[in-house]
């Protein structure tokens, strides 16, 4: 797991910006687990987390449940929220114009 994220650990819950209850589950060198309220899991690859990080950080300004060919970062609410934990003291989500940019 990359030292840049340490709040991602098994078992920290965050919310969606929907207010969906998502828990981490387990965590490689590769990838975490996102499991959703129902229990059902999808997985998150660092990759995916570290190549937002750079869209972000180059300006771009990602769109909500898109995936990165349509601007954003996954249609999958679940994954999309995942890397926003993952990136969270790094991005800012406005729901009102339903972006997402680098913080400062």
């Amino acid at each position: 797991m990359p030292v840049e994220f340490p709040h991602v650990q098994p078992g920290a819950e965050f919310q969606s910006r929907t207010g969906r209850l998502y828990t981490i589950g387990e965590v490689t060198a590769r990838r975490f687990e996102v499991i959703r309220d129902g229990g059902k899991p999808c997985l998150v690859s660092w990759k995916l987390v570290n190549s937002t990080l750079d869209r972000l950080q180059s300006g771009e300004v990602l769109t909500y449940q898109a995936n990165g060919r349509q601007g954003g970062i996954s249609y999958t609410v679940a994954v999309e929220s995942g890397v926003l934990f993952a990136l969270k003291d790094l991005a800012i989500c406005d729901n009102t114009t339903r972006t997402i940019s680098r913080k400062g």
